[in-house]
């Protein structure tokens, strides 16, 4: 079972980052009714043979989210919801990150060129445009 944070006395008195951002919207109840289905699930969930089950909407987009995106934009995005990033930050990280090559034709530099490291009093054009916007 995933469940993001569940509303009973254990998290009462939490705060962080996430729990800040995304609340704490889900009940014991909602999750003892995932569990009910997980046990017995539908003929397409035995059919894919699924072993995690997200619990609650945020769950389940997140989860969404995640498997059909590339793994640093999920880690970005978990930091960021953990308010562990502000929004210069990711914006700066994501500059930095490594493009793909643009020749026309193969290239011996393979699959990625690496982006030039970013000075922190110098950033980068795209980097200013970007803080603009």
């Amino acid at each position: 079972m995933w469940p993001l944070y569940v509303q009973t006395a254990m998290t009462d008195d939490i705060k962080t980052g996430t729990t800040e951002s995304l609340g704490i919207r889900l009940t014991a109840q909602d999750v003892a009714d995932a569990i009910a289905k997980a046990v017995e699930p539908s003929w397409l969930r035995r059919a894919i043979h699924q072993v995690h089950f997200p619990v609650g909407s945020q769950t389940k987009a997140m989860a969404a989210g995640a498997r059909f995106s590339p793994a640093w934009l999920t880690r970005l995005a978990n930091k960021r919801l953990a308010r562990s990033l502000t929004p210069a930050e990711a914006i700066l990280r994501w500059a930095a990150l490594p493009s793909r090559c643009r020749c026309a034709a193969r290239c011996t530099l393979g699959s990625t060129v690496k982006a030039p490291p970013i000075q922190a009093d110098t950033p980068s054009p795209r980097t200013t445009r970007l803080l603009r916007e």
